[in-house]
């Protein structure tokens, strides 16, 4: 594939990749401009504008958009983030020129009627009270608020009902005039099409009179933990809970429980007691189990390292403790351990580094999915499987392949629907006022390359099939 990158006289990038053997073409005109460009009371405008190229433009309705584009089977759509937005449709490439004329036409000569905006002002509000409603949604955007505090990072993205209300035709398409200037454009080619068609686009964009691009302020990362208590308000007869801090949810459970609320833990726990019932893996015989098969694989002078999650988290210290009862006197073995915070790109690099720090390393063991998959695809990558072991705690699909593919020699899995299953299983009995156990094992089991297709495995790896 060959990427091909031309420049305009007035800053416009656009960047060709041909794709052979494909016959469709994907168009993609992307501007540098998101909310993190806005002014806070202008919180939410590259959203709203997003939405208004969608509405009509001086020779098209809305609806003519729709159908046009409907009528070569074809797909367009935006999208609107903190960086920037982007507007892309995707034709076989005999409709491109069509395609391209559309969102061309929406792009340069959009309406913002009035009337449109009051309509899009509504739908987006309903917009911002779904993303209430989704928990996902809700903890990025609520993370970011925390973590880029001060910055305009830390806004929605979607803007707030008080900026939104202030917002015209007139002053949107101002806004779009002085953020979608030439120098903040990349048009983006991909698959089947003619040098023809790149010079269309170039003439379509070489319009666009020069001038700088709108800068966004600088923002600092920090820390921070941001709490919203919508269980707790609820008022639920009890609350299934998966701590991951020993101690971050303390004072939120007390509230809970001085409200009559009953807590089970599922998978972890705090350092203060606080539940009523817990169901989990026990870590520290996972741990052993897997410190007694990865003995196996080495001998006595074999250097180990370990790449565990997330420090001082209760799994991640009862794995580890259990993977040194396991190995027995092999755990003077180990050379060191690290921790990914339970990201894989961390975890790659850690282990790379581990490779590099340590060449006569034996065996890596990852503490968790995210810390044994980025091993193993460090291990694989460096072409290490036949002189590295990799072993490691919680299942994936990638896992499964790269125990396919002989960089895995052995994971535990725990048994995660069993565990959620008695979770709510034991609650609903507790909450009836049955005797039930405080502290249930969901239980595990080791699966390596000779016993990963017997019958109980595969129900175990592949839940779905």
């Amino acid at each position: 594939m060959k990427y091909e990158k031309r420049t305009l006289p007035n800053g416009v990038r656009i960047l060709t990749e041909e794709v052979p053997g494909v016959r469709s073409a994907c168009l993609g005109i992307w501007v540098g401009t998101g909310s993190r460009h806005e002014a806070a009371n202008e919180n939410g405008a590259a959203h709203f504008i997003e939405h208004m190229l969608f509405k009509g433009t001086a020779t098209r309705t809305a609806a003519q958009l729709a159908e046009e584009m409907d009528a070569i089977g074809g797909q367009v759509n935006a999208f609107t983030t903190k960086e920037c937005t982007c507007f892309h449709a995707r034709v076989l490439d005999t409709h491109l020129p069509m395609a391209a004329d559309i969102l061309c036409d929406m792009f340069f000569h959009s309406n913002f009627a009035d009337s449109d905006v009051e309509t899009e002002r509504g739908v987006i509000l309903e917009e911002i009270g779904m993303y209430e409603d989704n928990p996902e949604d809700l903890c990025a955007e609520r993370l970011a608020g925390a973590v880029f505090k001060g910055s305009p990072l830390a806004r929605p993205i979607l803007g707030k009902k008080s900026t939104l209300e202030g917002m015209d035709g007139a002053w949107l398409r101002q806004y779009k005039e002085s953020h979608y200037g030439p120098e903040s454009i990349v048009v983006a080619l991909a698959g089947r099409f003619t040098q023809h068609d790149v010079d269309d686009l170039a003439a379509r964009f070489a319009v666009l009179e020069p001038r700088p691009a709108v800068k966004s302020k600088p923002a600092a990362y920090r820390s921070g933990i941001v709490v919203k208590k919508k269980a707790i308000e609820q008022k639920p007869d009890a609350i299934l809970f998966s701590p991951s801090s020993m101690d971050a949810s303390d004072e939120l459970l007390k509230e809970a429980k001085e409200k009559g609320i009953r807590i089970t833990y599922i998978d972890s726990y705090t350092k203060e007691e606080l539940q009523d019932l817990t169901v989990a893996t026990d870590n520290v015989n996972a741990g052993r189990m897997l410190g007694e098969y990865a003995r196996k694989l080495i001998d006595k002078d074999s250097k180990i390292a370990i790449v565990s999650h997330v420090k001082g988290v209760s799994t991640a210290v009862e794995r580890e403790q259990g993977f040194r009862e396991g190995l027995g006197d092999y755990a003077d073995n180990i050379v060191d351990i690290v921790y990914c915070n339970s990201l894989y790109e961390k975890s790659y690099e850690l282990a790379q580094e581990l490779m590099r720090k340590y060449p006569d390393l034996e065996l890596i063991a990852g503490m968790n999915e995210y810390s044994a998959v980025g091993v193993g695809r460090a291990v694989s990558d460096a072409g290490a499987k036949d002189k590295i072991a990799v072993v490691g705690v919680d299942c994936s699909q990638e896992a499964i392949n790269l125990m396919e593919m002989g960089v895995y020699k052995g994971i535990i899995v725990q048994k995660a629907f069993r565990m959620g299953y008695i979770g709510v299983e034991e609650t609903i009995h507790m909450l009836n006022g049955d005797a039930v156990e405080k502290n249930i094992d969901s239980g595990c089991e080791l699966v390596t390359p000779e016993n990963m297709y017997n019958s109980d495995i595969e129900r175990l790896i592949f839940p779905f099939s």
